[in-house]
C-alpha cells in the first residue's frame, strides 16, 4: 500500500452524514479494503485484477486522460463500500457520444474537461459501479456526490454511464438522463422456436433431422454457434456462415 495521502471529505446520504476518501490508485487500498471491495463485484468488469491490470497496463493513468478515482465512503471509521470513478480529461474510451457538449462549451469560452465519470473504462456494460453494502444504492452514493461536487466546482460535471436500468428510477428530477439502445444477445432458446420445428422440415439439410432439432432445443441452451445455426434452415445457415467468414477476413 502506498503512503500518500488521500483526499478526504464528508457527503450525506439518507441523512447519514458519511466521510469520502479518493484515492488515486489501486495501491492506496490495504488488503483487507481490496478484499471487502470486491467481494461485492458482480461483474469480470468491476474485479480487482481487471482494474488493475488497466493500471498496471498503462491504460489508464497519468497522460491517459483517465486518471482514477476511487470514491472510499465510511461511516466513522467503518468502510461501506467504493464508487469506481474517473476523471476524464478526454471522452474517448466511453462509447458515449458527448463531443458536442464539449464543443459547446468551448465556443462560450468555457472548459467542458476535467469532468468526473462513474464508468468502467472501454467497456460499455451495464454493471454497478458501487461496490458495497446493500444499504446504499450506486445512485445513493452518486446523488450525494453530485450535490458535494455541484458546491465545490471541481468538475464540470458528473457522469453516470451504462447504471442498471432496475436503479434508473431512483435518481432525481435535477439529473439529465441521456437514453441508448444496446443489443445483447442471450444463449437461451426462443419459446416460439419449438413450435417452428415442424414448420421447416422440408428445409432441413439431411444430416439433421427434425428430432435431432428438437433435442437440442430441449436442452435451452445452445452449446455453441453450430448448435445455434441447426436451428435454421439451410438458407440461413449459408448466409449467416458467408458473412461471419467475411467479418473474419
Amino acid at each position: 500500500m502506498s503512503d500518500f495521502r488521500m483526499l478526504e471529505f464528508p457527503i450525506s446520504v439518507n441523512n447519514a452524514l458519511l466521510q469520502v476518501n479518493v484515492a488515486d490508485s489501486y495501491t492506496a487500498l490495504s488488503d483487507q479494503q481490496i478484499d471487502f471491495i470486491f467481494g461485492h463485484s458482480d461483474s469480470p468488469f468491476t474485479q480487482f485484477g481487471f482494474l488493475k491490470a488497466l493500471e498496471d497496463s498503462g491504460c489508464i493513468g497519468l497522460n491517459t486522460g483517465w486518471l482514477p478515482k476511487y470514491h472510499l465512503i465510511y461511516e466513522q471509521d467503518t468502510l461501506l463500500g467504493m464508487m469506481i470513478m474517473y476523471e476524464k480529461h478526454h471522452s474517448y474510451g466511453e462509447y458515449v457520444f458527448d463531443w458536442a457538449w464539449a464543443q459547446a462549451y468551448h465556443q462560450h469560452g468555457v472548459e467542458y474537461y476535467p469532468k468526473l465519470l462513474c464508468a468502467i473504462p472501454f467497456t460499455p456494460v451495464p454493471c454497478k459501479k458501487w461496490l458495497g453494502s446493500d444499504t446504499l444504492s450506486e445512485f445513493d452514493v452518486f446523488n450525494a456526490l453530485q450535490q458535494h461536487y455541484r458546491e465545490t466546482l471541481d468538475y464540470t460535471g458528473l457522469h453516470l454511464n451504462y447504471p442498471n436500468s432496475l436503479e434508473a428510477s431512483e435518481l432525481p428530477p435535477a439529473i439529465m438522463v441521456r437514453e441508448g439502445h444496446q443489443f445483447h444477445w442471450f444463449n437461451s432458446v426462443p419459446v416460439n422456436l419449438v413450435n417452428d420445428v415442424s414448420a421447416c422440415t422440408e428445409t432441413l439439410e439431411p444430416v439433421v433431422d427434425v428430432a435431432s432439432k428438437q433435442n437440442l432445443i430441449n436442452a435451452d441452451r445452445f452449446a455453441d454457434f453450430d448448435h445455434y445455426l441447426s436451428t435454421m434452415t439451410a438458407r440461413k445457415r449459408k448466409s449467416i456462415k458467408k458473412n461471419v467468414f467475411r467479418l473474419k477476413i
